[in-house]
């Protein structure tokens, strides 16, 4: 598995050009190239998946070693980690993403490439981690359009109580825990009973 992957990734190397080698410690296929973790990460998995002679998980249509192997290889070499924690990061990264992969599939595949998706949960880090793609946030802190949820909920006739699960590892539990209450409660709103132009006969 982890030949296969080098192999691939060495391959393409004839189409790089060469660089000068920088004072980061994460090596990429690139004509002995290094660099910061994510950038290394990103190169050699882009390299190894570049002819597609790496490995195939089917039941997922997933190519799990280049974004696995390449994440855990640079996380590795900068924090100066022995083969064993290298080998037991791809193994938790192998079953995980691949795990994930079988749950979303067929439906995913007819609308994303598995290995770019599922491959982000193969190449996981420790929360609260710079280096890691994703995290918890508090509500209001990430990425997640609220007012939508609330649009949905309504939609469907919803009326019962709103919840959080609050998890943010940077944000201290007692300020988050008051935020996010108060977050939820503005954000809410009840559904009107008259469509558009019908609100003008009131």
């Amino acid at each position: 598995m982890l030949l296969a992957v080098m192999a691939v990734a060495v391959a393409m190397r004839r189409d790089c050009p060469a660089r000068q080698p920088s004072p980061k410690k994460c090596a990429t296929s690139s004509n002995a190239t290094t660099a910061f973790p994510a950038l290394a990460a990103w190169i050699n998995g882009t390299a190894s998946h570049s002819v597609e002679f790496d490995d195939i998980f089917r039941d997922a249509i997933y190519h799990p070693a280049c974004p696995v192997i390449s994440a855990a290889l640079a996380l590795a070499q900068d924090r100066g980690r022995g083969g064993r924690e290298f080998l037991n990061a791809v193994t938790v990264g192998y079953e995980i993403s691949t795990r994930i992969g079988v749950a979303v599939q067929p439906s995913h595949y007819k609308y994303f490439h598995t290995t770019g998706t599922v491959g982000v949960f193969g190449g996981h880090t420790t929360f609260a981690d710079p280096a890691r793609y994703w995290d918890f946030r508090s509500p209001g802190h990430g990425d997640i359009k609220f007012e939508d949820i609330i649009v949905a909920l309504n939609d469907v006739g919803y009326t019962g109580p709103l919840s959080v699960e609050w998890e943010d590892s940077r944000m201290d539990r007692e300020h988050g825990a008051a935020e996010a209450a108060a977050f939820v409660k503005k954000i809410d709103f009840k559904r009107s009973n008259i469509a558009f132009d019908a609100q003008f006969d009131r």
